[in-house]
């Protein structure tokens, strides 16, 4: 299979899984009210680290600089379990909830972890 292919299969993967999650998660999760600048701080924030990782990788690889070669997975395995982290603590439930529902939880400042649990009313 040539490049093109790897290329295509790969972005198709992306963008089935991982890819949408986050565009998927600011259009639910944002407060209505706030959903435009939510969106578009996330895009540009995302943007900002595409470009310092599309800087930083070829250094990482490259024999002449860090040569790092295979522990690169280390740096994204970090960083993978970072956003794990950060995704359990600070991405809500908000499974069957309204947008009402939702700017009431926010408004009352019910933390993301326990909204999925809370009672309104």
């Amino acid at each position: 299979m040539g490049p093109n292919i790897l290329h295509s299969i790969y972005a198709f993967v992306y963008f089935m899984t991982v890819g949408a999650v986050s565009f998927v998660l600011l259009g639910e999760v944002s407060t209505p009210l706030l959903r435009a600048k939510t969106t578009a701080l996330a895009t540009a924030v995302q943007a900002v680290f595409g470009i310092a990782m599309n800087v930083a990788v070829p250094y990482m690889v490259n024999p002449d600089e860090a040569n790092m070669k295979g522990k690169v997975g280390f740096v994204f395995g970090g960083c993978a379990a970072v956003g794990t982290i950060v995704s359990w603590v600070y991405i809500p439930e908000l499974k069957g909830r309204t947008f009402e529902e939702i700017d009431i939880m926010f408004s009352t400042r019910v933390p993301p972890r326990h909204m999925g649990s809370y009672q309104i009313g």
